[in-house]
């Protein structure tokens, strides 16, 4: 019985013998690490850090962490990278989930081997910053004055990528629906705009101002909420009106006016519809119809005869024209 002991202790110990070392070296064993670069990077429109590695060993694993802890992204790394940095991407936000880095913030890079850290350093960004500006505004200067398009230069200030899904637009503080669209030929992600570079968009909004509000001065602002703003402003419509002659025409039911001819010069920086203008006689509004074209182009002058409508009056026949924040009168006593 004794011997039988003995074989099984030498056997013990000549498996401890065996295994104990590569054991201690197992546990006890950290291959060589080391981290080239971080830096951030725009990985198909997504803020990332960057690291370039070499290592001894695999797997390495990559914890993009909070300051607090809280894990923000993460990768197994099992063998070599196929690109010649041997680089990874950690994202700054989840994946599809296009919103804007505002900062400053702080993450917290970590490298693993097993459950053994290897790396750890604290990197701050300082987030999405840009220089936003409204390059071109187009009207359509039809019932009303509808805005057509907008085109945005927008150039990215800050050390991320820069998205451009938060884009708001507001027509005098109300919030305005678009669609947008490239104004120059741009790379696949036109919502992106990537670090050090610029972009030009165009928005196209469904919006409009009422030909009886061209009076008054209109603000259209688009932003990046906490990030950038651009304003512009619409002036008063305030064109040059002067009625010129009237036509008036007498019949046993009573005196009828025919026409007014007047001109206008259009001192606006966009087209005026003539449909705009606005036409009473002795204080009751007129109907009336034109047989040419109704636009006038900015810095244009034309003269127009409007034909009225089946309007009986009586002497004396005050006349008055209002185009935007114009209004002129035109006395006719027989």
């Amino acid at each position: 019985m004794k011997e039988i002991w003995r074989i099984l202790v030498a056997m013990v110990l000549f498996i401890a013998v065996l295994i104990l070392p590569a054991l201690v070296h197992k546990l006890s064993y950290i291959p060589h690490f080391e981290v080239k670069s971080v830096r951030l990077v725009n990985d198909y429109g997504i803020p990332s850090f960057r690291i370039s590695f070499n290592t001894s060993d695999y797997p390495i694993y990559f914890y993009l962490l909070t300051p607090e802890g809280e894990r923000i992204d993460f990768l197994d790394v099992i063998g070599p990278m196929a690109n010649p940095d041997n680089a990874i991407d950690l994202h700054l936000i989840p994946c599809c989930n296009y919103t804007n880095i505002i900062g400053p913030k702080k993450y917290v890079i970590k490298a693993y081997y097993e459950n053994k850290e290897l790396w750890s350093s604290v990197f701050e960004v300082k987030g999405a910053k840009a220089n936003l500006k409204i390059a071109d505004v187009e009207f359509n200067a039809s019932s009303e004055l509808f805005l057509r398009r907008i085109t945005l230069e927008i150039k990215n200030e800050g050390d991320v990528s820069l998205r451009l899904e938060d884009l708001k637009l507001y027509l005098d503080y109300s919030c305005e629906p678009f669609a947008i669209s490239p104004s120059t030929p741009a790379h696949d992600d036109i919502l992106s705009v990537p670090l050090g570079n610029s972009s030009r968009v165009n928005i196209h909004p469904s919006s409009f101002i009422s030909s009886k509000h061209l009076d008054e001065e209109h603000r259209i602002v688009v932003m990046l909420p906490r990030i950038a703003e651009a304003s512009y402003i619409i002036k008063p419509l305030k064109p040059e009106l002067r009625i010129r002659s009237m036509g008036v025409r007498q019949s046993p039911e009573g005196l009828y006016v025919d026409n007014i001819t007047l001109t206008i010069l259009n001192t606006w920086n966009y087209p005026i519809n003539i449909r705009w203008l606005e036409l009473y006689v002795n204080g009751k509004p007129a109907s009336y119809w034109i047989p040419s074209a109704t636009m006038i182009n900015p810095g244009e002058e034309r003269n127009l005869t409007l034909y009225i409508s089946s309007m009986r009056t009586q002497l004396p026949v005050m006349v008055s024209a209002k185009l935007g924040g114009v209004e002129v009168f035109y006395l006719y006593k027989g």
